[in-house]
């Protein structure tokens, strides 16, 4: 008797706290837009509509408002990081080696190139490059490419930690954490396939791509490692070379090496600063003849002093717990209007520009990962129309397209959903700029989403 009692007061109870916690979750105010520690947007209550109601989305929906709106988000977030590294037996086990390879952990940046293989295309896909070798052979022989001498690059860092690669994803070494990139010439040669596609149906106008080297590009010539780790700029000039399409393929590697010592890659996330990214953009527009400003010429702002980025969040190793970087920003002279198309179709415009001030992520350039964003540049001809295909590292790389086109348009094809043509067929495009990762440029998944952004 006494037993039944103790099980209907604890269920009782249980469910009493539960109605009380959902309460509290409900009426509790939303203050974030944004998760500073996942590095994107938060969902936003869904509008109701009859579609959405009967194909089950709009309830979808509700459920991810609930997620990222829940009470004390971040701190459970924190908490289970803290209790997977506790239960991970490898943090015991202490081995000689300084230098550690950490599995990513995020979904749609994968840095490991294994899932990558497409069996059904190897041979279709070999004879293109076999076929694009013997078509271009005479024209491509002395093609201009900036090939790099290791030894001008050579530089012994001081660091005592033994030098070990193992596999694919995260480098922590020295105290930084760093990226490495897998690139399969075959995927790429169907992304800029794709690329053609878009080019073509925007009547032929001018298509570039600028390949973002990953932060393990700073270890180049590093001599605790190997003489042909982390050679990305020969990944991206054999692209250069094998291509068959009319495609300007930037390679900013060269000019982010002579700026090594500067501040390009952040220590513990992912992506290159917005310092870094200037300097692809500057290759970018000395490859098709446009004017770009010096950073000098534009406003420097420290947008947070003490950051944490993605590497704690996508690893959970407690050596990297609370280790920060600066988030500093490089703002054009030139006024400029934002607005922003959220995943659930909601508009928000930002009059301060590409550059979200009051943010303290990187989540600050161009608002982060969204389907679609258009940049307005009053001062700039409004007839001069670049549409960007990008992935996260393209967020901090927009900002300075400002100093050279009247509007931008932004599409982010983990995300978009629409028809690009159909929606920007009308405005004056006359450049195409797919700003990714030299990772992403050999994913098929990538890949297939950029094209069926046009299907």
């Amino acid at each position: 008797m006494r037993e039944d009692f103790l099980k209907k007061f604890f269920i009782a109870l249980f469910v009493l706290c539960l109605t009380i916690f959902s309460i509290i979750n409900i009426l509790y105010p939303k203050n974030n837009d944004i998760s500073i520690k996942e590095n994107r947007n938060l969902a936003n209550f869904p509008e109701f509509t009859l579609n959405e109601f009967f194909t089950g989305d709009y309830f979808s929906k509700i459920d991810n408002w609930f997620s990222d709106s829940f009470i004390f988000r971040d701190k459970i977030l924190v908490a289970n990081s803290n209790l997977k590294s506790f239960l991970s037996l490898n943090k015991y086990f202490k081995t000689k080696d300084d230098i550690v390879y950490i599995p990513a952990r995020r979904q749609d940046e994968n840095f490991d190139n294994t899932k990558n293989v497409n069996n059904e295309n190897v041979s279709k896909n070999t004879k293109k490059i076999i076929s694009t070798n013997s078509q271009i052979k005479n024209e491509k022989e002395n093609i201009e490419v900036e090939n790099l001498n290791r030894e001008d690059y050579s530089y012994d860092d001081g660091y005592a930690g033994q030098s070990e690669k193992v596999g694919g994803g995260y480098i922590l070494y020295n105290d930084a954490v760093y990226s490495d990139s897998n690139f399969s010439l075959i995927e790429g040669l169907d992304f800029l396939e794709v690329l053609d596609k878009y080019k073509k149906k925007f009547n032929n106008v001018r298509t570039s791509l600028v390949i973002a080297p990953t932060s393990s590009i700073l270890l180049y010539g590093n001599t605790n490692f190997g003489s042909n780790s982390f050679d990305q700029s020969s990944m991206i000039n054999s692209l250069i070379k094998n291509s068959n399409y009319d495609i300007n393929i930037v390679n900013p590697v060269k000019m982010i090496l002579d700026h090594r010592d500067e501040y390009l890659y952040f220590k513990y996330d992912h992506h290159w600063t917005n310092r870094g990214a200037y300097y692809a953009y500057k290759k970018f527009c000395e490859s098709i003849n446009e004017f770009a400003p010096a950073l000098s010429d534009m406003r420097e702002t420290i947008l947070n002093s003490a950051w944490e980025g993605s590497a704690y969040n996508y690893t959970n190793d407690m050596r990297l717990y609370g280790k920060t970087d600066e988030v500093i920003a490089y703002i054009s002279t030139r006024s400029n209007v934002m607005t922003i198309t959220m995943e659930n179709g909601e508009e928000k415009t930002d009059y301060s520009g590409a550059i979200r001030k009051g943010f303290i992520s990187y989540s600050a350039f161009i608002s982060g990962d969204n389907p679609f964003v258009e940049i307005n540049v009053p001062s700039n001809d409004s007839n001069k129309c670049a549409l960007v295909i990008k992935d996260s590292f393209g967020c901090a790389f927009v900002p300075y397209l400002v100093n050279n086109y009247g509007n931008i348009y932004v599409i982010d094809p983990r995300h978009t959903k629409f028809n690009v043509y159909e929606k920007l067929k009308d405005n004056n495009i006359v450049d195409i700029i797919a700003v990714v990762a030299l990772y992403d440029v050999s994913q098929k998944a990538f890949t297939e989403n950029v094209e069926n952004m046009i299907k």
